[in-house]
């Protein structure tokens, strides 16, 4: 069973996720947050195997949570979702070594690998 934590500062974002999650029998969302330092005392808190961060939070960019939860738990993947084009999410993650993000736009190719 794949472990999720949704990071978003939206609700209604972080609902749709779970719901979304929620119907697969090989993952479970066992927990949210809606702000960074939220995200980070849960990751302290707790192993999980994927966290879904949001780009632009209220307390601190995904990127910055991104970096201190490798900090915390380097076996973490965390994926950077965000509304933002592709090139921005890019040029501003790129120097973390971020290894792929998930614009919320409904194109064909959703995912972006670096």
């Amino acid at each position: 069973m794949i472990r999720m934590l949704i990071v978003d500062d939206h609700d209604l974002v972080r609902m749709g996720m779970k719901q979304v999650f929620d119907s697969r029998v090989d993952m479970e969302v066992t927990a949210e947050a809606s702000t960074g330092e939220g995200a980070i005392a849960l990751i302290r808190k707790q192993a999980f195997d994927v966290a879904l961060v949001d780009l632009s939070l209220s307390d601190m960019s995904g990127v910055d949570v991104l970096v201190r939860a490798r900090a915390i738990r380097p076996e973490m993947a965390v994926l950077i979702v965000s509304g933002y084009p592709r090139t921005n999410t890019r040029s501003t993650s790129s120097r973390q070594a971020l290894r792929a993000s998930c614009p919320r736009t409904r194109r064909r190719r959703a995912w972006s690998r670096r």
